[in-house]
């Protein structure tokens, strides 16, 4: 008997960042973030560091939460995944 075994597409870097910045808008804790983007605790916090390094992000005691420039750039994210989804012609001539 054989299993198969159909593995999830692979996410992007921009496609963690985009639920990163999303999960952290109302104010989260790592492990929150880490089970909500569903990572290890590892790459959450490789990737928490990295946005707070850029500002996107910030940590109030215990809390990780979107700064305005992190929302602004969720919402550009945000903007570019519904133009994707709503295109109708996408192939090319």
């Amino acid at each position: 008997m054989t299993t198969i075994v159909q593995r999830e597409k692979k996410r992007t870097r921009e496609e963690i960042i985009y639920q990163i910045l999303e999960v952290c808008c109302g104010g989260s804790k790592k492990s929150a973030v880490a089970n909500k983007a569903a990572l290890n605790a590892r790459v959450a916090n490789s990737y928490l560091e990295m946005l707070i390094r850029i500002g996107m992000i910030e940590k109030k005691d215990r809390l990780y939460i979107t700064t305005r420039k992190g929302a602004k750039i969720l919402t550009v994210m945000k903007n570019v995944q519904d133009a994707f989804t709503n295109s109708t012609n996408v192939h090319s001539d």
